[in-house]
């Protein structure tokens, strides 16, 4: 067989496996771990110390300051404050830091209308992107991040649950769980799966 008649099969073969792969699919899928979950807590934006952490980076799931790097760049998708009635104002950084050179991540939520144990896998659609979502405690929200490791050439998503447990009005203490599928452009919502 001809160099060039190989050539042209290979890249047929390869091609069809990529389009067959990705059949039904609107984003490439990833594989980077297994879905787990965790608890923490942080400190509403209003009323407290500008030391503590009032923000989360979804991927690291790591609580960090709601602030600017000097190159521009946010170390944080979302940040957290509390309504004088104990509901929670979940922001999105787009809502919280704007300006030249800042480089905010992309972020949406959704709130379904079940439980935080129920709600098993992100929507394929319906998030609102960028804009301020007020919760109760005990409501679920799922969060949408596009983080770097999953950029690979083609915008990807990484999806996350989350729940506030309980807020203290006083220390202005926000408790949460989340679950993080850290799988790009996976949606499912389980610990332990993918």
């Amino acid at each position: 067989m001809p160099q060039s008649l190989r050539l042209t099969s290979l890249f047929a073969l390869v091609a069809a496996a990529l389009a067959g792969g990705a059949c039904g699919a609107t984003e490439p899928k990833v594989n980077l771990g297994l879905v787990t979950a965790d608890t923490g807590r942080l400190f509403a934006m209003s009323g407290t110390d500008p030391i503590f952490p009032t923000a989360i980076n979804i991927p690291s799931r790591v609580v960090v300051l709601a602030t600017v790097f000097s190159d521009g760049s946010v170390p944080f998708d979302l940040a957290f404050d509390l309504t004088p009635a104990g509901a929670v104002r979940v922001l999105p950084a787009r809502s919280v830091v704007l300006g030249p050179n800042v480089v905010p991540p992309v972020v949406g939520l959704f709130v379904p209308t079940g439980t935080f144990d129920a709600t098993t896998e992100a929507p394929v659609a319906g998030f609102t992107y960028d804009s301020v979502q007020v919760v109760s405690p005990g409501q679920p929200f799922v969060v949408q991040v596009r983080p770097v490791d999953c950029s690979y050439g083609v915008l990807t998503t990484m999806h996350a649950k989350m729940v506030v447990d309980s807020v203290n009005l006083v220390s202005r203490l926000i408790h949460y769980r989340i679950v993080l599928n850290p799988n790009c452009g996976r949606r499912g919502l389980v610990p332990g799966g993918f």
